[in-house]
């Protein structure tokens, strides 16, 4: 069942309706395109499909490790729609490397979003928490300012922010 739920949120963020239904009965299938009630059925996101980038980002590739981010940067990334710094990031969990997909999670470890690092674990180990003035003293002048750039990132549809809010600019 849990594989039939992530299909049809793959399938929601890409603007596809979804009706899990029994493969039990005959009918599902008829009943399901003639709007009979079938089983359930999954609308798409309010706000409208993601982009194929974003949809790359969210669910094609596996994710090699994560960035636990503070409350303050887990708002800011999720009303601000804005990039990730490195004054929000606590930690990392698995070795990874810039150009590698990560995870985000929040302090208590839920994942949330999905990004493409611009930093890797040793980096970030030791520039976590430091704003950008401190980071290039302590990593150099050609450490990128951003540990994930938003255009480089994807809020997961099934992260429990309502879809109005998304991207939306902060209140």
């Amino acid at each position: 069942m849990a594989s039939k739920i992530q299909a049809a949120r793959v399938l929601s963020a890409s603007g596809v309706p979804v009706v899990i239904a029994s493969g039990l009965s005959r009918r599902s299938v008829l009943d399901a395109l003639s709007g009979k009630d079938a089983g359930t059925l999954i609308l798409p996101r309010a706000e409208g499909k993601l982009s194929s980038r974003k949809m790359w980002i969210a669910y094609a590739r596996r994710s090699q490790g994560t960035v636990l981010v503070d409350d303050g940067a887990r708002k800011v990334l999720l009303e601000g729609g804005k990039s990730l710094l490195p004054a929000g990031v606590i930690g990392a969990q698995g070795p990874f490397r810039p150009g590698d997909m990560v995870s985000i999670a929040d302090r208590r470890g839920r994942i949330f979003a999905r990004g493409i690092a611009r930093w890797g674990s040793d980096q970030l180990d030791r520039g976590k928490g430091k704003r950008s003035a401190e980071v290039r003293t302590l990593l150099g002048p050609e450490t990128p300012s951003e540990v994930i750039h938003r255009d480089d990132l994807t809020i997961l549809p099934h992260s429990g922010v309502p879809e109005s809010r998304k991207g939306a600019a902060p209140r």
